[in-house]
């Protein structure tokens, strides 16, 4: 009982958490929201390899105490291709799954072996039919690989993001995004810049920079200059084209190295816009410690935590569209319908249906006694008057509406008086119901043997479904003899063949078997 107790609390603990998950090559990164996002909890990072991935991130669940929770994982840069590509006349759940046909003849990956995303670029400057969105593609073995990490870190994976929807998240939470804000994440090798109003996305594109060109340029320009090129080229087709309102403000979040400041000097000299800084977790309420203690996982202040844990923050984010800005679908539970569970499910609804009928039996078996007692009251008393009216007359003959009345009254009681009956017959027999059969049919176990169908009309029973082998037909049919329920009924009418179309058994056979009734004494 009481470890019930505390695995529901823990349910609901857990549910009460959000965990944003960033595989990324060298490292791996998670922070932990509130469910509405509204409130940082915790972050925290390990330097890992591809081969040490799912360790280091059950560590990191482990010291953070989120095991459980429900996970959203961003992608790294490698593990996805990305094309603009006019969106489908589709609801934005369905986008990606339309986009998928478009996209066969674009990439290099198997239309088969294709996981798409897609979230809708939003213009001002072009009719609602006509819009663009961004399409991710990655191969389906990489994101089950990824799914396979997550569970065996004991998390429940939700989705499966790209950067560039994960920046849109954090873009939403800006007040500045109003506006229109150029968002520049450099990444190791690489970085997105995302160009974002409120919570639209605008114009999303890479960039081939990363810290590690940075750090390799020995301060020479070259790496920030090329990454003001693309963000100008990225504002110029965005303002020009895409919006009717120009971008007011450009800012540079964390990085996992060196370099932040100077590329933001740079860009603010290279661009007509200001550029900023970005501390994503200034947008999110701090966790509230007493004095002494100590929070969860790394601190957030330090640059390293930050740089590391970006996108894990912004993935952790909730997001509108869902489901068609991941590549990750959750897998539903499916029930047997031949199962245990499914045949405890279908006994059960049987009784509750047995019950509910035998409850309006005896409910219209009391009306009709009323009735009857009704019109038996209303005999007796034109017995009464006719009586009375015999004595005043004497001799004389008796009057004939009443005589009449009086026969019709006779047959209407002896006509309710039978229908009682039968009424009291049936409720007896919805009483007992198919129950104790069913019972019976549950309880038999033979191993190679199953029921498609059971049908029960008054005494006489039919049975049909599939067998490995005749002889558990045989060993069905002794067992159903020796039931006290069965006793009195003998199968006169066995059937066994081989089904026209191969089902999920190969080589099984189909078999029908009926009974009949006799006289238990003869």
């Amino acid at each position: 009982m009481y470890y019930d107790k505390l695995k529901e609390w823990w349910q609901q603990e857990s549910a009460q958490m959000r965990v944003g998950v960033h595989l990324a090559p060298r490292f791996v990164a998670i922070t932990i929201v509130s469910a509405d996002g509204s409130e940082l909890i915790s972050s925290d990072y390990l330097k890992s390899t591809p081969q040490t991935q799912e360790k280091a991130l059950a560590e990191l669940v482990e010291r953070n105490d989120c095991a459980g929770s429900p996970a959203y994982v961003v992608l790294d840069g490698s593990d996805y291709e990305i094309r603009h590509i006019d969106a489908p006349q589709v609801p934005p759940a369905e986008i990606a799954s339309a986009l998928r046909f478009r996209l066969k003849d674009m990439v290099e990956i198997p239309f088969e072996q294709m996981a798409v995303a897609a979230q809708l670029q939003y213009s001002d400057r072009r009719q609602a039919d006509h819009q663009i969105a961004l399409a991710g593609i990655a191969r389906q073995e990489r994101i089950a690989a990824i799914a396979r990490t997550v569970h065996g870190a004991d998390l429940e994976l939700q989705a499966v993001l790209m950067r560039e929807t994960a920046l849109s998240n954090l873009a939403a939470k800006m007040p500045a995004a109003e506006g229109g804000v150029a968002i520049v994440y450099v990444g190791d090798n690489d970085g997105v810049i995302a160009i974002c109003r409120g919570s639209r996305l605008g114009l999303a594109r890479r960039h081939n920079t990363g810290t590690e060109q940075i750090a390799a340029a020995h301060g020479n320009d070259q790496p920030l200059q090329s990454i003001a090129t693309e963000l100008q080229y990225s504002l110029d087709y965005h303002d020009g084209q895409l919006s009717s309102s120009p971008t007011s403000l450009c800012v540079v979040p964390p990085l996992n190295g060196s370099g932040r400041d100077r590329l933001i000097d740079h860009l603010d000299q290279a661009l007509p816009i200001k550029s900023d800084r970005l501390n994503p977790y200034d947008l999110l309420q701090q966790p509230t410690l007493a004095a002494g203690e100590e929070g969860r996982g790394a601190p957030t202040s330090e640059p390293a935590t930050q740089g590391h844990c970006l996108l894990a923050l912004a993935a952790a984010l909730p997001h509108p569209e869902l489901a068609s800005a991941s590549m990750y679908a959750p897998e539903r539970k499916r029930i047997n319908p031949l199962g245990a569970r499914a045949l405890g499910a279908y006994l059960l609804g049987s009784i509750v249906l047995l019950a509910l009928f035998s409850i309006v039996m005896v409910w219209r078996a009391a009306a009709l006694e009323a009735q009857l007692a009704t019109g038996e009251e209303q005999r007796q008393e034109l017995t009464a008057a006719i009586a009375t009216i015999k004595d005043e007359r004497g001799t004389g003959e008796p009057d004939s509406d009443l005589i009449a009345k009086r026969d019709e009254l006779e047959r209407e009681r002896e006509l309710r008086t039978k229908f009682l009956e039968q009424i009291h017959g049936i409720e007896q027999e919805a009483l007992g119901g198919f129950s104790q059969t069913l019972n019976t049919l549950a309880n038999q176990r033979v191993t190679g043997l199953w029921l498609t169908r059971i049908t029960i009309a008054g005494n006489d029973i039919s049975l049909t479904g599939g067998t490995l082998t005749p002889r558990n037909v045989a060993d069905l049919v002794n067992r159903l003899a020796n039931e006290e329920t069965f006793r009195g009924r003998y199968f006169d009418d066995l059937s066994i063949y081989r089904p026209e179309q191969e089902n999920s058994f190969p080589g099984a056979l189909e078999f029908r078997a009926s009974t009949i009734t006799t006289d238990p004494s003869e």
